[in-house]
């Protein structure tokens, strides 16, 4: 196969009730110069087997035999990534077929972006869609708001690899918001998008990080923000954004489980 201009990073850990439905979702898509490198981070369920049992020579699997959490296993996707362009996916949620071909597009259209995220279609674990999530579409919208809250899914980004050189790669330390860490840094500098539709369903499931370990994420989310006020050249006026998370930390978390289940029946 020949270099791919797009590499896929997908972390699993214990998904086996939905990764075969993600991956297949990413061989399905109707732009095809990509790899799909898979990294299973010491699962104990059936995930590696799945993955495995797809014949595709895009797939590249690497087997974590020790679990070393999210962000360690996306610096390690990140590591063996032949592609100028990332592209993000979780195990559990499934992209649209033509997601890769309109981010792709975008980013040839417009040289001065260098990440590019979409609108999602929430769905419970079932399947059954929830409704759509609609984020802030240009790069200046997003700059703006980005302190108040995280403006992208993790799993619908696709991003030019040659900003990794510049802004780092995931830090670990932030294991749970690894992401906004990463986008608050890349904002801060460069031009930033998001798709206004939606490319990607994104599950919200109980077996998720952020809610089997949602106080810790909350934590970090606080964290990475006080970060980019310190480090990243944000206006300190914006230190006003950090009361709605700090209010946010203190709501119990199974408070916020019941909410959030009871609104998707």
């Amino acid at each position: 196969m020949s270099t791919p201009l797009v590499s896929v990073i997908m972390p699993v850990y214990n998904s086996e009730s939905f990764v075969k439905k993600s991956v297949s979702s990413v061989l399905n898509q109707t732009y095809r110069k990509f790899e799909l490198i898979i990294v299973n981070d010491a699962s104990t369920d059936k995930s590696l087997a799945i993955v495995k049992s797809f014949q595709d020579p895009r797939v590249k699997i690497i087997n974590n035999v020790k679990q070393v959490g999210v962000a360690a296993a996306l610096n390690r996707g990140l590591h063996f990534a032949k592609g100028r362009l990332i592209a993000r996916m979780d195990a559990d949620d499934i992209a649209l077929r033509n997601r890769f071909s309109v981010q792709v597009k975008f980013l040839r259209k417009y040289p001065d972006v260098v990440l590019i995220g979409t609108w999602v279609t929430i769905i419970n674990e079932q399947g059954r869609k929830i409704k759509i999530k609609k984020l802030p579409e240009d790069s200046q919208k997003i700059k703006s708001h980005i302190l108040r809250y995280n403006p992208f899914i993790h799993s619908t980004i696709m991003l030019r690899k040659s900003v990794l050189d510049s802004v780092g790669s995931y830090s670990e330390r932030y294991n749970g918001a690894e992401d906004y860490d990463l986008f608050l840094k890349v904002v801060s500098t460069y031009k930033t998008a998001n798709i206004n539709k939606p490319l990607l369903q994104y599950r919200i499931s109980k077996s998720a990080v952020t809610f089997k370990q949602l106080k810790k994420v909350e934590l970090q989310s606080l964290q990475v923000r006080i970060n980019a006020l310190l480090n990243y050249g944000y206006s300190f006026k914006q230190v006003i954004y950090l009361i709605k998370p700090i209010l946010a930390y203190i709501v119990p978390a199974r408070l916020k489980q019941l909410i959030i289940y009871a609104a998707q029946k």
